[in-house]
């Protein structure tokens, strides 16, 4: 089943067919995904309009919203919305890279104690990663910066991966041998040694993170515990689990304010270790940077999506969720900074 919407206040389902009014009444009321009483398929009407709730709020405020939600068991899709359109992929695309260098970790051409240099202190990217701006370490090894990356989204960590994998030019060669992500692409720049994150959409970004999931053996499993841990539990999906002992989650954010569009987005996997139900998810958004309200409603609607997906999935825990707060919540009157994109 795949949502079609059309704004700001309708929504069907296949052939406009979606629900009855005491159906429609009944998937209001977001809490009746808790239920054990309801089938599956009741409950899947439920998300899916919720789903579709969201993704009209987003259009409302202009908000390019990109959905693609599917269920990994028997590999069905049950929720999409734009999900070929392109957006700027800010730091999802860290994943993509990371791909690519599992393909050479598992083909020995690399090894995890392989030791990279690393840029001088006052030529560091801005960001969350240990080896960011104001770091002095002069070198680490591969394993230590590829953990850096996911984990905490470290900025000079991709910068030095994909030059030593020779450069944007030839992870976009290597990416372009994928039919399935036409779009998945850094930005070269004059400079060989520096470049742009680049596009993506939410199918191929998804695309990439079930290669990367599905994958087997020791890097693999290395590449995932890194995003199964990582730092931003209070943005997205992450920020709305409830049951840490039963649902596990690996996923990657991308956050990004830009004159060009506020970047929002959040792609993963999540897995009930009870039932062992998987579900995979992209949700991606790009804001009108002018606006005071809109990149703050996309944050909400990530964690709207997230919670109610969490719940379709098993997750219980609503008294450990993180409430829908984001700093620029308790502070709607003050304009988001203009930032240029992060030139890695």
């Amino acid at each position: 089943m795949a949502i079609s919407i059309t704004p700001p206040s309708d929504l069907t389902i296949n052939n406009n067919q979606f629900m009855n009014q005491e159906e429609r009444k009944q998937a209001e009321d977001d809490t009746q995904l808790l239920r054990d009483d309801l089938n599956a398929h009741v409950k899947l009407r439920i998300l899916q309009y919720q789903v579709a709730k969201s993704i009209i709020k987003n259009e409302k405020e202009q908000i390019r919203t990109g959905v693609l939600m599917r269920a990994l068991n028997n590999q069905t899709t049950f929720a999409n919305y734009q999900e070929n359109d392109r957006h700027f992929a800010a730091s999802v695309n860290k994943v993509a890279v990371a791909y690519l260098l599992l393909e050479d970790l598992n083909s020995r051409n690399r090894s995890m104690n392989d030791v990279l240099k690393l840029p001088p202190a006052d030529q560091r990217s801005v960001g969350g990663g240990a080896y960011d701006q104001g770091d002095d370490t002069a070198q680490a090894t591969l394993g230590d910066i590829l953990y850096d990356m996911l984990n905490r989204s470290g900025n000079t960590a991709v910068r030095v991966i994909v030059n030593a994998m020779g450069g944007a030019s030839t992870v976009n060669d290597r990416l372009s041998n994928f039919p399935e992500i036409p779009n998945t692409r850094l930005i070269v720049l004059p400079d060989p040694q520096r470049f742009y994150m680049g596009d993506t959409t939410a199918r191929e970004a998804l695309f990439i993170m079930e290669q990367m999931y599905q994958a087997s053996g020791t890097h693999a499993t290395f590449m995932k515990e890194a995003m199964a841990t990582n730092i931003y539990t209070d943005f997205g999906v992450r920020s709305q689990r409830g049951d840490i002992e039963h649902i596990t989650l690996i996923n990657k954010t991308g956050s990004l304010n830009d004159p060009d569009g506020n970047n929002r987005h959040d792609v993963g996997i999540i897995k009930n270790t009870k039932t062992g139900q998987q579900f995979s998810y992209a949700i991606m958004t790009t804001s009108p940077n002018s606006s005071q309200t809109a990149t703050v409603r996309a944050e909400v609607s990530i964690q709207e999506m997230g919670r109610n997906l969490l719940r379709y999935a098993g997750d219980k825990g609503e008294n450990k969720r993180q409430a829908f707060q984001t700093k620029e919540l308790s502070n709607k009157k003050k304009a988001l900074k203009v930032e240029e994109r992060v030139l890695y």
